[in-house]
């Protein structure tokens, strides 16, 4: 079995990601559509549709163009790569270059760096 140990910026960013319930929810949503792939889904699972939706209920209930917001909107654009549905991967990818338009603050380095990579 593989271990990885955790680096500093590792740590730093999985504080950064589970501080905040929208962006760990949507770090948790990521990792449910890995593990289907995993098991050679080729649709999301039951539980992996709940995590989405309630990633997009949370987010359509805020106005915040914060990094909780943007992370999560990352995450699902993650989740869509690959998949079935252009329409899908453009409404999210749309809805992150909104958010950017609209943040007034610039994006935190945590969340550049993520973007980046």
């Amino acid at each position: 079995m593989y271990y990885h140990v955790l680096t500093r910026p590792d740590q730093t960013w999985m504080r950064y990601v589970c501080d905040n319930y929208l962006s760990f929810l949507s770090h948790v949503h990521a990792s449910l559509v890995y593990q289907d792939l995993d098991e050679g889904l080729l649709y999301d699972s039951e539980l992996t549709v709940y995590g989405k939706t309630m990633i997009l209920r949370l987010i359509s209930d805020r106005l915040d163009t914060d990094d909780a917001t943007i992370i999560s909107i990352l995450h699902l654009l993650i989740s869509e790569l690959g998949g079935l549905d252009e329409d899908v991967f453009n409404v999210h990818q749309e809805g992150l270059a909104t958010c950017l338009r609209n943040q007034r603050d610039g994006l935190s380095s945590n969340v550049a760096t993520f973007m980046t990579l």
